[in-house]
């Protein structure tokens, strides 16, 4: 089934409604007209007249019958646009491509998974992101991350405003995710063998500057992810990370060993 536009909706309730007010002027005008015209027309014409009366209540009742869905869905149209008001969202197949180019850069964010033959329900990965996406376009950004703000900080406040507009809640890869699709966001990589944990440069919540749109540019090729920060402490990349010195002191004759040098040297 296709869903239409909200505009596309409108126009056919537009139609309706006037169809609907044009049935109604014409009875009206037809109905006026019928008492000067059983003083002077035959039983014949009044029928005909009768007919073109009942043709058009007819024809009233059926653009009255179209308009009672088609308002329904405006309105559930209107409300659902309501609740993502305030980011300027990417479409529905804009959000399957970014989401793409993240997982093919980072393939551990891929958010859907097979349904397991236990399982009830599978994750519903274009809806999570689409959350996601909206709650990283709320959150205001800073420079570069700061260490004090925990990215777990940063999830718990997405999810507020999720919740503040009664959208399902997200989760922590769908999170991430997003905040690379926008374009706009530097982070750090977790690293654990240099104690780095997740850091996005986010700012807390009501805070920061506004979210700039450059997942446009993702989108047509004139920008890429930006890459991940290297760890604080370390002034370039993952590349240049120093190799912790390791040193095996041997109990028989106390000399110390550098495992990195060949051992018959010693």
């Amino acid at each position: 089934m296709i869903e239409r536009t909200e505009s596309e909706i409108a126009e056919a309730y537009e139609k309706e409604r006037t169809a609907l007010a044009a049935a109604k002027a014409e009875i009206a005008r037809l109905q006026e007209l019928r008492p000067r015209l059983l003083k002077t027309e035959t039983v014949d014409e009044i029928i005909e007249l009768d007919d073109e009366i009942r043709r058009e209540t007819i024809a009233a009742e059926i653009a009255a019958a179209r308009m009672a869905p088609l308002k329904i869905e405006l309105e559930m149209v209107q409300h659902e646009r309501a609740k993502w008001s305030g980011v300027e969202m990417p479409s529905a197949g804009e959000l399957d491509r970014l989401l793409a180019i993240v997982t093919a850069a980072y393939p551990e964010l891929k958010l859907a998974r097979g349904q397991g033959r236990f399982d009830i329900s599978e994750r519903d990965h274009r809806a999570e992101f689409r959350a996601a996406f909206y709650a990283c376009g709320r959150l205001g950004r800073v420079a570069e991350p700061n260490d004090g703000r925990y990215f777990s900080s940063v999830f718990d406040d997405a999810n507020s405003i999720l919740r503040a507009h009664r959208i399902t809640l997200i989760e922590g890869d769908a999170m991430h995710a997003a905040l690379l699709a926008w374009g706009d966001v530097s982070w750090r990589a977790p690293d654990h063998a240099m104690g780095q944990p997740l850091e996005v440069s986010i700012a807390r919540l009501n805070t920061g500057s506004p979210a700039v749109p450059r997942w446009r540019d993702l989108l047509t090729g004139k920008a890429n992810l930006q890459r991940p920060l290297p760890p604080r402490g370390v002034g370039a990349s993952s590349s240049t990370y120093p190799a912790p010195r390791v040193r095996i002191t041997y109990a028989a004759d106390g000399r110390e060993v550098d495992p990195s040098k060949n051992l018959w040297a010693h």
